[in-house]
């Protein structure tokens, strides 16, 4: 931890940064699975569902951003890297051999509120050791 000039304890930033580190593998295992759906669109809706999925892809890169940014803000590393983010993330899994729209919607919107409960968990895991400036990132 690099050290920091704010009122929030070493003890209370380090399980900050290491909420954060793990919701951010989610988050970019998330957006992983979301371009993933993008890029096998089937046709005859292909543009009206990859515009939609684009739209979550843009809300969940923006979600890594502020995570990743707000563990940097703490004097920690915010461990974005593929290999990194793969040891780390939460388990939902993504089936890679999805073959048309309704299933690849269906897939996608189902990893979308896993990470909304995974965000739901953090906020009262930050709120129990007393950082509600993280608990309301992930809110």
């Amino acid at each position: 931890m690099q050290p920091k000039r704010n009122t929030i304890t070493v003890n209370i930033r380090a399980q900050s940064v290491e909420l954060l580190s793990e919701n951010l593998a989610t988050a970019i295992d998330l957006h992983d699975q979301v371009r993933q759906a993008r890029w096998n669109v089937p046709e005859p809706s292909f543009f009206v569902v990859h515009e939609l999925i684009d739209k979550d892809s843009v809300e969940v890169v923006t979600a890594s951003d502020q995570i990743a940014e707000s563990a940097g803000g703490f004097g920690g590393t915010a461990h974005g890297a593929m290999q990194l983010a793969a040891e780390r993330t939460f388990p939902f899994q993504y089936n890679h051999g999805i073959a048309g729209e309704k299933s690849l919607v269906f897939t996608v919107a189902g990893s979308l509120p896993a990470f909304g409960q995974s965000a739901s968990a953090a906020i009262k895991v930050a709120a129990k050791f007393g950082d509600a400036d993280t608990a309301s990132i992930f809110t």
